[in-house]
């Protein structure tokens, strides 16, 4: 089980009640996090930072780091059911990379949006988008186009 709180990434062995920190990182900066659906990847960010770092928690070591552009405003983190595909929120736009090509370009960024929240769909196709207005937006990420 992992536990992501101030920076500090900690594995805990139910079995034995022992813990192990995996990462200790600045405890002043806010981080968003997103682990990976299997447990094995680990997303995070900081307003401040202009990139998504994902970890490799088996290997205990950073896998790519994902550029995701300037910007400040409520990063969000999600990764798809397959774990394969990262998307990112904030700043009014929306980020998706697809981490089985193992570069940090993006895939497709959709761009002025409002995102309060947002999911993949099972098959991690489309993307619904919830925005502060109470309006919901199904997105094609693949395709590039808004249903």
């Amino acid at each position: 089980m992992f536990a992501a709180s101030k920076g500090k990434v900690t594995k805990w062995d139910l079995k034995s009640e022992t813990a192990r920190v995996l990462l200790n990182m600045n405890p002043s900066s806010d981080y968003s996090y997103a682990f990976s659906p299997d447990a094995k990847l680990l997303a995070y960010t900081t307003d401040e930072q202009q990139q998504v770092i994902v970890w490799d928690i088996e290997a205990e070591k950073p896998m790519v780091a994902l550029d995701r552009g300037p910007g400040k405003a409520g990063i969000r983190l999600s990764f798809s059911a397959d774990g394969q595909t990262l998307a990112a929120s904030g700043d009014h736009k929306l980020t998706v990379w697809d981490l089985h090509t193992g570069n940090g370009t993006p895939l497709n960024q959709l761009d002025d949006v409002e995102v309060k929240s947002f999911a993949f769909s099972p098959d991690g196709e489309t993307i619904a988008i919830g925005g502060f207005k109470s309006e919901i937006l199904q997105w094609d990420f693949r395709k590039r186009r808004q249903r």
